[in-house]
């Protein structure tokens, strides 16, 4: 049998000025982007947004990818579509930011295929990879 290192074997010391930090990772799913959908809820003044102001950036943001519109998808047929990552509903991730104290512990991530004000990005929804997918 080989020989065994052991390094740093002494007993533990006791720690100096230790901190305890408490962070919330979420990851969101799919699609799912919690800043798109509070766009959408603002512009509508539904639900959550109902009674808060949507800015004019936004307002032209929302106008210009969240409202139906017609494009080619991958395939290269024209459709019409209102299944945008504007018009999901939140989900429970993002819900689960909200209740916390968000510029302090909560660190949220935007799911596949989206970016805060932006389009779909289809093929990286469809493959997972890209600038919105997932390096494995």
């Amino acid at each position: 049998m080989a020989p065994t290192f052991v390094y740093n074997a002494d007993a533990p010391k006791e720690p100096i000025d230790e901190i305890h930090l408490k962070v919330v990772m979420l990851f969101d799913g799919t699609a799912n982007n919690r800043i798109n959908m509070m766009i959408r809820k603002k512009y509508h003044q539904i639900e959550e947004g109902k009674g808060l102001t949507i800015s004019k950036d936004n307002e032209k943001v929302y106008c210009s990818l969240g409202i139906e519109r017609t494009y080619k998808n991958l395939w290269r047929k024209k459709q019409d579509r209102t299944d945008n990552n504007f018009a999901n509903d939140f989900s429970n991730i993002a819900r689960l930011s909200f209740s916390t104290e968000p510029k302090k512990y909560t660190i949220y991530i935007e799911g596949i295929d989206t970016e805060d004000r932006e389009d779909d990005f289809l093929f990286e929804q469809a493959f997972g990879t890209g600038e919105t997918g997932v390096i494995a």
